[in-house]
């Protein structure tokens, strides 16, 4: 069963700023998209569909991987897979400990969700993904540039 189902924090729609970079931080030239996810074949997965829509993945395998990642390039978007089992208060806050202003969309059961949005999650996605739904919210939050010729 796929489920397409999106909870947002707030009111508040997905950014469409550009955030200042800290000092010392590197900044690629396109949107920058890190997936976190601990089955590495699903992050492989995730990392090949984001590169596909035209964005820049950059892959972590774990939360302390993500933070390191963090702490040296400039990301626009975290898309975290949650486990079943996880409590995602901790997790999210360690991401936005590194970048305050990330957005932060979660893959999570339909119990965790209250959890993500309450712990600083920008977003929840009810799993397991579906191709489309994740497509959409991205690129929402991260609208890719009109190229004018």
């Amino acid at each position: 069963m796929v489920h397409a189902h999106t909870v947002r924090s707030g009111s508040v729609p997905a950014p469409e700023r550009r955030r200042d970079q800290r000092p010392g931080m590197a900044r690629l030239e396109a949107q920058t998209v890190l997936v976190v996810d601990e089955d590495l074949e699903l992050l492989d997965r995730l990392v090949v569909f984001i590169r596909a829509l035209g964005y820049i993945a950059v892959p972590a395998a774990s939360i302390e991987n993500a933070e390191v990642i963090l702490e040296k390039l400039h990301i626009d978007l975290v898309l975290l897979d949650l486990a079943p089992d996880a409590a995602p208060g901790a997790l999210i806050t360690r991401l936005k400990a590194e970048q305050p202003d990330v957005y932060v969309v979660v893959g999570a059961e339909p119990h965790q969700i209250r959890a993500v949005l309450a712990a600083g999650g920008d977003e929840a996605i009810a799993t397991p993904l579906a191709a489309e739904h994740l497509e959409a919210v991205v690129r929402r939050v991260l609208p890719l540039p009109v190229v004018r010729r």
